[in-house]
């Protein structure tokens, strides 16, 4: 598919790539949830990174509700690499396996993670 090509670069776009979460955050745009199953499917995904790509994107946000659920993160994460697109991570870094999730994450390239940080209660 040839993208057209406009007068301006686009510099970022983002990426909502699920609704799981395993928090329920009232402020959370995303309405994302333990139980939900909404989520991007790896060919879409790899086919909006090649489309921006073409366009010559220069980063890459990807959200959720909480990315680290979404299986393809990985692979997503080294296919724009691998294509000269900058990937940020918006998270709360609470998913099963994190750690080693986040290791994968550095070795295909991850370029930042941004943390949400919330307390226990309103005075934390």
């Amino acid at each position: 598919m040839k993208i057209h090509a406009a007068p301006f670069t686009l510099k970022e776009i983002k990426l909502e790539v699920t609704h799981a979460c395993q928090l329920r955050c009232v402020h959370c745009s995303s309405l994302a949830d333990v139980a939900c199953v909404r989520q991007m499917k790896w060919g879409k995904c790899r086919q909006l990174l090649k489309e921006a790509a073409e366009m010559q994107v220069g980063e890459i946000a990807i959200s959720g509700g909480e990315p680290l659920l979404w299986e393809s993160l990985p692979k997503a994460v080294s296919y724009a690499v691998a294509h000269d697109i900058e990937v940020s991570l918006y998270t709360t870094g609470i998913a099963p396996n994190a750690i080693s999730i986040f290791q994968e994450l550095k070795a295909a390239g991850l370029s930042r993670a941004i943390f949400s940080v919330y307390g226990e209660n309103r005075e934390t």
